[in-house]
């Protein structure tokens, strides 16, 4: 399994996330998110800026084809996603993503708390996606996911101070 992905309901949102290895998602498993971000929109009765995205990973990005199946999807409509990624490479996907979603962002795996401001979460928003991001760990093996949750926990402490 080279990506893994969840929906969480948050305070009137939804939140898709996604965490991808070194490796790019297959096409069945790029469709895999893409078929969570229908789900999540049709849950908000169409209304797109109702749903986040988070995607963590440790280098492997869409391709060509996925990154236009994703823009068929958001027909012109903007979708915050936040990637948190220390690859090159994928954040060389990121901007070209921007082209058709301004609302996407790029994060070094050290910015914990800038990806939860990004995407506007509460601190119990925050709460349950770190829940959800620690269960992913146990399943799927991203480096990236563990220094984000890590550097997520240092945020929160230093912000405690």
């Amino acid at each position: 399994m080279e990506q893994f992905v969840r929906s969480l309901p948050l305070d009137g949102r939804d939140l898709v996330v996604s965490v991808h290895t070194k490796k790019d998602p297959t096409r069945e498993e790029w469709e895999t998110l893409l078929v969570a971000l229908k789900e999540a929109e049709a849950r908000k009765a169409g209304d797109l800026s109702r749903v986040l995205t988070l995607i963590l990973g440790d280098g492997g990005s869409p391709d060509t084809l996925m990154r236009d199946a994703l823009s068929r999807l958001l027909k012109g409509r903007p979708l915050k996603m936040a990637v948190v990624t220390d690859s090159v490479v994928a954040r060389g996907a990121v901007t070209a993503i921007g082209w058709f979603n301004p609302q996407v962002r790029a994060f070094a795996t050290s910015k914990g708390a800038s990806v939860f401001e990004y995407l506007g979460m509460s601190d119990d928003e925050v709460r349950r996606t770190n829940e959800l991001l620690q269960a992913m760990v146990r399943i799927i093996d991203v480096g990236t996911l563990e220094t984000f949750l890590k550097a997520a926990q240092e945020d929160k402490q230093a912000q405690s101070r």
